[in-house]
């Protein structure tokens, strides 16, 4: 009875599900193409097979495989019949042929299935013990039944999987931008920031809207008079939002569902071509396009050829090594960072360098003559702790204008 009644109820299981979906660490976008493979995968016929059918369309369609298996629970004890009646009539009709269903004198679903399986199982030890094969059973399974399921299927999963996409994906969007809270709030800290006499705000809207949501975005480019650096993945929906609002610079990043805050610099040489493309519409729009990256020969090449203004240099490894003790590696990897500066420079990209920087590493990178501007996020909201937001601010801004006298 468990089977067809789980424990706690239907009820309570679907809101499980529902709430599974919701807190899911991705963004709304990859969550609902997850949902449509889960949910397109319950109209076809390969039963016990379903979790893996449905992780392999969600990796295809770079949706959320997780999501993807959730909403595989549409297909359950309750929904297989209406499913699999739906399905068949809908294969019979498009193949031609004659659907016969139970109470006319055919065998059900079930029993087609059962003596597909009893037909595989019997030939399969027929191989080991010079038994007789016969695969008559297995024959009329996939003739009436797996074969139609499979074309009748499509049309009937393509409907309700689309369906689920739209309607999940503004409620997801909704509900990850409504559990941020309010506070705090963004938009104080970019005035203070102003105040304080930073050159301009940098704001990353990450796909899964762990930091900020997309209000912040348009509260922040209405409150300042200050440019607007807005980071963002190299997506389509990011795209839409920088388009939509017009920030004064947009800086491409790679972004990792798992990590903390942006790790490692974005791969142009891999994806030179979809970047060059996807960048495009964004300076025609009129924001200036950064890249971050590794300080890298190949990558710094790369992000000129497909049309970069900016190349954002990741300064990160620098800070580590320094607070790891490693001063000779520390020296190598500014001496690199100085040389990719120039480099940049060489070829008419504007500089700029961020990640890691503290008030005991920033000054040797503000003194190099090619960076016009370091974007300082993390270490300053921590310092604020200690000192207050204005007051790590100005102390930063004194450190750097020292080292550039």
């Amino acid at each position: 009875m468990r089977f067809f009644w789980p424990k706690g109820g239907w009820k309570r299981a679907f809101h499980y599900v529902q709430y599974r979906l919701r807190r899911l660490p991705d963004s709304s976008q990859k969550i609902s193409r997850g949902i449509w493979a889960g949910l397109f995968t319950t109209f076809t016929p390969f039963y016990g097979l379903h979790f893996i059918t449905a992780a392999i369309i969600a990796r295809l369609l770079k949706g959320n495989i997780l999501a993807a298996l959730l909403a595989t629970f549409f297909g359950n004890p309750l929904t297989y019949v209406p499913i699999g009646v739906i399905s068949l009539k809908t294969g019979h009709f498009f193949l031609g042929t004659d659907y016969v269903p139970t109470e006319e004198g055919g065998k059900s679903i079930l029993e087609k299935f059962l003596d597909a399986g009893a037909d595989l199982q019997q030939n399969i030890l027929a191989s080991f013990n010079s038994g007789e094969t016969d695969w008559s059973r297995l024959e009329i399974f996939y003739r009436e039944v797996f074969f139609p399921y499979m074309i009748g299927g499509i049309l009937p999963g393509l409907i309700l999987a689309s369906l689920g996409y739209y309607l999940s994906e503004p409620i997801i969007r909704a509900y990850q931008n409504r559990r941020k809270g309010f506070l705090p709030d963004p938009v104080r800290a970019a005035l203070i920031s102003q105040e304080a006499g930073a050159d301009g705000i940098t704001a990353h809207l990450r796909e899964d809207r762990r930091h900020i949501v997309d209000q912040d975005i348009a509260s922040i480019i209405e409150a300042i008079n200050i440019p607007l650096n807005f980071e963002m993945a190299a997506t389509d929906e990011m795209q839409k939002i920088a388009l939509n609002h017009t920030p004064h610079a947009v800086c491409i990043v790679p972004e990792k569902r798992e990590e903390r805050t942006t790790e490692g610099g974005l791969d142009v040489v891999k994806d030179e071509y979809n970047l060059a493309q996807y960048i495009t519409p964004l300076r025609e729009k009129g924001c200036r396009v950064s890249i971050f990256l590794a300080a890298d020969e190949k990558q710094i090449r790369a992000a000129s050829r497909i049309g970069a203004q900016v190349v954002e240099l990741h300064t990160g490894a620098y800070c580590d090594l320094h607070y790891e003790k490693k001063f000779e590696e520390r020296n190598a990897e500014l001496s690199r960072l100085t040389e990719m500066a120039s480099l940049a420079h060489s070829l008419g990209l504007e500089v700029h360098a961020g990640h890691g920087l503290t008030f005991e590493t920033v000054s040797p990178i503000a003194e190099l003559p090619e960076v016009v501007e370091l974007n300082i996020g993390h270490f300053l909201i921590g310092e604020s702790i200690f000192l207050g937001l204005r007051e790590a601010i100005i102390k930063m801004r004194e450190l750097m204008d020292k080292a550039r006298l």
